[in-house]
C-alpha cells in the first residue's frame, strides 16, 4: 500500500523504497528455495536403529 500512494503521487519509486522492496523480493525467494531443499532432505533422525 505504501508503495501504491508513492506512486500516485510522484510517478516513481523513491530510492528507500525501491531497494526495501528488492530485499524483501530477496527475503522470499531464498525462503522459498530453503523451503524447496529442505522437502528434498531425507528425514533427521537421531535414532539410529538397533545396530548400534
Amino acid at each position: 500500500m505504501i508503495a501504491v500512494v508513492g506512486l500516485l503521487f510522484s510517478g516513481q519509486y523513491s530510492k528507500g523504497l525501491y531497494n526495501f522492496m528488492i530485499e524483501i523480493n530477496r527475503w522470499a525467494i531464498r525462503v522459498r528455495l530453503q523451503h524447496a531443499a529442505a522437502r528434498r532432505a531425507p528425514p533427521f533422525r537421531l535414532d539410529q536403529g538397533s545396530h548400534e
